[in-house]
């Protein structure tokens, strides 16, 4: 490892004639250009040049403390081994689709720079952010764990997933401030899923994708995480979101829309305010609670078990929860589906639309008031506290198997 410092007057990194790299700050140039041991340091000695990055570069680490000038990164990557260091006193240029490749875990430190080019965050790595990560441009990451600060999208920024079935994770708040931002997966084989909180303040639109079109795959979230809805134009660019990981997901939307929300891990639910659900409501196999201050309207409420168990949808005792369509699948006489309120002997209100269909086998309720909507028709039922539930048997409709009833 040696160290490698700027003192070449305004030219490209990878000259090699005469005085151009120095291994002390000012020091007499001559020595070779940085290779992937070597760290790099911009500062102050350097003086407010321009440096550019003609070819692909590499280097450990990249400091730029002290220093005025400019960074001229052009079409060329600068692949990393160690941290960034960056200060707001410099200039740094480049395009969208070339920039900074992280290839191991270390930290980042943008100094209150706003970074116009591409930072790719390596596969399976950590990394900290020592401040806010402001940027107008893409953000890459696979299987990455970000810690520490925020990363501020602004506008004409994307943060993209670029490694198939991987979640990034950590305690990094995702601040989306900017307008024309992309949130998601970077192609149609590639699955986003995000762990992190995301704030949505946007100028202008904010784009969810898993495909090129609304009839892509999953925006995958999940964890103890919180999206929060501020400000903005909300666009999907896929299908349905999916909770990815467990934990208690918070939803403070304010109303907004998802496409549809599946939900197939042991994971449960916050709604702070009012979710609204176009499409299924798909609760898959597992048990979910869903807590919080409001509750949520959807197109269809799905249950589906698959494994021979009950099952529970614990809903909010006193809160509200819309469906146009109520559907129960999988479940049987001895391992049923369980609708119950959170607080016993409290009523949480579940109202199916008075033309909503609806398919519900063997599922019990307990503390749930449909008073507000259709009946709803279960067969083989068990209820208690529960208003306007009907009951379906062998004995009173003259048969079995599966029976959908239309208002």
């Amino acid at each position: 490892m040696a160290l490698r410092y700027w003192v070449g007057g305004s030219a490209t990194w990878n000259a090699t004639a005469g005085t151009k790299w120095a291994t002390t700050s000012g020091g007499a140039g001559g020595a070779a250009v940085p290779t992937s041991a070597d760290d790099v340091f911009f500062d102050a000695a350097s003086g407010a040049v321009t440096i550019t990055l003609g070819v692909t570069g590499t280097a450990k680490t990249f400091t730029c403390t002290g220093f005025t000038g400019t960074f001229a990164m052009s079409t060329f990557q600068l692949t990393m081994s160690g941290d960034v260091t960056l200060v707001n006193t410099m200039t740094l240029s480049g395009t969208n689709t070339t920039g900074f490749s992280m290839g191991t875990s270390c930290n980042v430190t943008t100094g209150g720079l706003t970074i116009p080019v591409v930072f790719t965050f390596g596969t399976g790595l950590t990394f900290t952010l020592l401040d806010n990560f402001n940027t107008t441009s893409n953000v890459r990451h696979g299987a990455t764990t970000f810690n520490g600060n925020q990363i501020k999208l602004l506008t004409n920024s994307n943060f993209l997933n670029v490694v198939n079935n991987t979640t990034c994770l950590g305690t990094t708040i995702i601040n989306i401030t900017g307008g024309n931002v992309t949130i998601g997966a970077n192609s149609t084989s590639i699955n986003s899923g995000i762990a992190l909180d995301i704030i949505i303040n946007s100028s202008g639109t904010v784009t969810f994708r898993q495909d090129s079109n609304a009839g892509g795959g999953a925006f995958g979230i999940g964890g103890t995480k919180t999206m929060q809805y501020l400000g903005g134009t909300l666009i999907f660019s896929c299908a349905y979101f999916r909770i990815v990981s467990g934990g208690t997901y918070t939803f403070d939307m304010a109303g907004q829309s998802i496409p549809a929300l599946t939900m197939a891990v042991s994971s449960n639910l916050s709604f702070t305010s009012l979710l609204n659900i176009i499409g299924t409501f798909s609760l898959i196999n597992d048990n979910i609670t869903i807590s919080g201050a409001a509750g949520f309207d959807c197109g269809t409420l799905s249950l589906t078990a698959v494994l021979a168990v009950t099952r529970t949808l614990t809903l909010t005792s006193g809160n509200t929860y819309n469906i146009g369509e109520f559907i129960v699948t999988g479940s049987s006489n001895s391992f049923r589906f369980v609708v119950a309120s959170s607080t016993p002997g409290v009523q949480a209100i579940l109202t199916l639309s008075p033309a909503g269909t609806q398919n519900v086998m063997y599922t019990n309720a307990t503390d749930i008031d449909s008073s507000a909507g259709q009946t709803i028709w279960s067969f083989q039922q068990v209820v208690s506290n529960t208003l306007n539930w009907g009951n379906l048997n062998v004995s009173n409709i003259g048969g079995g198997g599966t029976f959908t009833f239309v208002n």
